[in-house]
């Protein structure tokens, strides 16, 4: 048995040593510091899970109050009569003809505005709630009681149809409150009241609207105060038990868009159609350079380019001593559908990620001295004189072997063998 090894060449040329230093200081920079500790590449990262509630609140004249529960709190709506949406406002504003406003660049229909509070505005799913901003009310009539056979008229008679705006649903304040928590593997788990987050916003025009309006904080990632692109707004209110509360036209801002933004269809803003917005709630509690127990997160709000969206329900009235069908009232609501999504990345310290980058590593600085070789043996000036050095060549085996065919090929007998050793053995003693 044996231990067979590679046999390693040392070129002495300190420009080609030089390079291959340089080579492997990359990989050692790049392994060391940016994966391992800029990019915390030793973490076991893990995406969250967590639950969501929402709830929609009318503007009242105590910030969070619900008239239901205090007698002192009241809901505070905007004047019929100066919201240029409403028909109930009479104004002419140029270029639009009456009966229209001046949306954001262009004329829509007014509509009849309603006051509605939330209960009556908002629908919630898992997940998923409409806001309504414009709401359809058919009042029908029965017009088949026998429905086992053919109704030749129709099943309803519509006697009447409403349709009108909901009174300042932009001023309607969301309140957002989730948890959040990760595997067995990363025990983390927090609640949005006891984590930090801001509202991300990518518009410059938002940026600047917001900071010229004067409530909100907006600053950069670093906090600092801006009104350039992308900026946040802290959303925690310590005045509502610390949650989540923005108005609508805030979030609305976020992605960009307005209430009387072009929707769907040419003319007809975003209030008339309706749109469906998704929340990203992203969590981490992995930075540059560390990472900690705290969990942050932060909301990504997005609007559906040429997405309107539309609820249908109806309410059936019955004879209540017959129980016979009579009426019913049906009603289009369209709104703003907002989508609720938790994302991100939580981590913890795993010694075994750790071995895989540094195996990883290995693996790189064996690159670095293929480079280093390729560069020796066919790129640089001096690649015949490296290549000397390293590659050792042999005698023709081919010849060789046709060398023994013709002398007899490789069989000899032992008295052959003999002799020739004692040949050998004589002809050095002549010469010595």
């Amino acid at each position: 048995f044996a231990y067979k090894t590679p046999m390693v060449v040392a070129i002495k040329d300190r420009k080609l040593g030089i390079l291959h230093q340089f080579f492997l200081f990359l990989v050692l920079v790049y392994v060391v510091i940016v994966q391992i500790v800029w990019s915390t590449g030793y973490l076991l990262i893990e995406s969250p899970t967590g639950t969501v509630e929402f709830s929609l609140r009318a503007p009242t004249n105590i910030l969070g109050c619900d008239p239901m529960d205090d007698a002192n709190c009241s809901l505070v709506f905007s004047a019929l009569n100066i919201t240029s949406y409403c028909l109930q406002d009479e104004r002419i504003e140029p270029p639009c003809q009456e009966g229209q406003y001046f949306a954001e660049g262009f004329c829509a229909s007014k509509r009849s505005c309603i006051q509605k509070d939330s209960l009556e505005l908002q629908e919630i799913q898992q997940s998923s709630f409409l806001v309504t901003s414009r709401l359809k009310t058919f009042l029908q009539d029965n017009s088949c009681p026998d429905r086992t056979n053919e109704c030749s008229s129709g099943l309803w008679t519509t006697k009447e149809i409403q349709d009108g705006f909901i009174l300042g649903v932009e001023n309607f304040t969301l309140l957002l409150d989730h948890a959040v928590t990760g595997s067995s593997r990363v025990d983390l788990a927090a609640t949005s009241a006891n984590m930090y987050g801001k509202l991300k916003i990518e518009s410059e025009k938002s940026c600047k609207m917001l900071s010229n309006h004067g409530k909100y904080n907006v600053a950069d990632k670093n906090g600092q105060e801006t009104q350039n692109a992308p900026c946040y707004v802290e959303t925690a209110n310590p005045d509502v038990g610390n949650y989540d509360v923005l108005p609508l036209w805030v979030w609305f801002a976020a992605a960009d868009i307005s209430l009387d933004s072009i929707g769907s269809k040419a003319n007809e803003p975003i209030r008339s159609r309706g749109t469906i917005l998704a929340i990203d709630i992203r969590y981490t509690n992995i930075h540059p350079w560390s990472y900690g127990q705290d969990i942050e997160y932060e909301y990504v709000v997005k609007a559906y380019e040429n997405a309107d969206f539309k609820a249908a329900v109806s309410h059936d009235i019955y004879d209540q001593s017959t129980l016979e069908l009579l009426s019913r009232v049906a009603m289009q609501k369209y709104g703003i559908k907002f989508i609720i999504v938790q994302t991100g990345t939580l981590g913890v310290f795993d010694f075994n990620i750790l071995l895989l980058q540094l195996a990883a590593g290995m693996a790189l600085l064996g690159i670095a001295n293929s480079i280093t070789e390729i560069l020796a043996l066919y790129c640089l000036p001096e690649k015949e004189l490296y290549r000397a050095a390293k590659v050792t060549h042999t005698e023709d085996f081919s010849d060789l072997r046709k060398q023994l065919d013709e002398s007899g090929g490789y069989q000899k007998s032992a008295s052959e063998k003999g002799a020739t050793v004692a040949d050998d053995k004589s002809n050095d003693i002549i010469l010595s």
